[in-house]
């Protein structure tokens, strides 16, 4: 089973949480943030299960551009996290 969060480093040492709700198409610009209810992206036609989970701070960026129900169980869980600082 995937766990809701993943936490790594990207390429330069930074932290990166990612958060598997939601995951990125190939397309560039805004529109490459996908809910995890989408199989496909309907520009790329990139599959689901072939791209990357969504970075956590790229998720809020597009929040306005999302289903806000799943926005708001990751919120939710980022604050159940509580003591420990999240990793944008």
């Amino acid at each position: 089973m995937r766990s809701l969060f993943e936490f790594s480093m990207d390429g330069n040492g930074n932290p990166v949480a990612t958060c598997s709700l939601f995951w990125d198409c190939e397309c560039e610009g805004d529109n490459y943030v996908h809910p995890v209810t989408a199989d496909e992206c309907p520009v790329c036609k990139a599959q689901r299960e072939e791209q990357p989970d969504s970075r956590v701070n790229e998720i809020m960026y597009h929040a306005d551009k999302l289903p806000p129900g799943l926005v708001g169980i990751m919120e939710s869980m980022l604050e159940d996290f509580g003591k420990e600082p999240i990793p944008f």
